[in-house]
């Protein structure tokens, strides 16, 4: 549901969407017999889980990004076992309804942050999962425009690998919004990549960094080259890093996530 609030507050919200959709899962769960943890499911289980998996998706990619590596992890895994069941499980049982606030701000001196976070080898097969959020601020107020929650698209060997794809997605993002900004207002905002890799940061800022890997070479120079054009990469705490919830289990969302209620 989308609806504005006074004169210049947009609340985009799942609110009676998520409670439905709870309420039916935990129906699914509560007349189903579960495996034993290390056990493969049924074929009839793995239907309940896609059928479960589908509805939280929804939620996960529209209002509640707190979702999205749960869910990500279990897509990657297969076969299906119960210790999967009850993980799927606990994802139902912990949905809350989200609303996501749009807070009018001012265009003309409007800046793109964007928080990016990847974790080696976290998903099955030693795959590696990376994430993202942009927000557009006008240094009062900051509202989360998109994020994202996604594989690696390659088998990385270390962590700078996959934290400087993470940051090449996310500001290959933010450069396409930013294009689309200026067509609308008129103006070219900054750009801002916050990410907790200091390695990351260090070989960006280094011209004469040279990769072993050819492959993170080019995505490094890549990365060099859009800072030539209003871009900054800097570094963050990891445990001020909105992007965490979308890397790892466990994360709170509330202390991260200021446009989310």
């Amino acid at each position: 549901d989308v609806e504005k609030r006074g004169s210049e507050n947009v609340h985009l919200s799942q609110e009676k969407y998520s409670k439905i959709a709870r309420e039916e899962m935990i129906e699914l769960f509560r007349y189903t017999q579960l495996p034993l943890p290390a056990e493969e499911v049924s074929e009839e289980i793995e239907t309940m889980m896609r059928k479960c998996i589908g509805k939280l998706s929804w939620l996960a990619t529209q209002t509640t990004p707190q979702l999205a590596f749960g869910l990500l992890d279990l897509t990657t895994r297969r076969p299906w076992t119960g210790r999967d069941v009850r993980a799927l499980r606990k994802l139902v049982r912990n949905v809350q309804p989200n609303e996501i606030i749009f807070r009018a701000i001012d265009w003309m001196v409007a800046e793109l942050h964007v928080y990016t976070d990847a974790s080696l080898g976290n998903l099955t097969n030693y795959k590696s999962g990376s994430g993202f959020l942009v927000y557009v601020t006008d240094g009062n107020v900051s509202n989360l425009v998109s994020f994202s929650c996604t594989k690696v698209k390659r088998v990385v060997k270390s962590v700078f690998a996959a934290e400087l794809y993470s940051v090449s997605e996310g500001l290959g993002y933010a450069v396409m919004l930013r294009s689309f900004l200026a067509e609308i207002f008129g103006t070219s905002p900054s750009i801002t990549v916050w990410t907790d890799s200091r390695q990351v940061v260090d070989a960006v800022g280094k011209l004469s960094s040279v990769p072993e890997d050819k492959a993170v070479m080019m995505v490094l120079r890549e990365v060099q080259e859009f800072t030539q054009s209003n871009v900054e990469i800097k570094w963050i705490p990891s445990k001020l890093n909105p992007a965490d919830i979308l890397t790892k289990k466990g994360v709170a969302a509330d202390c991260h996530l200021d446009t989310l209620r």
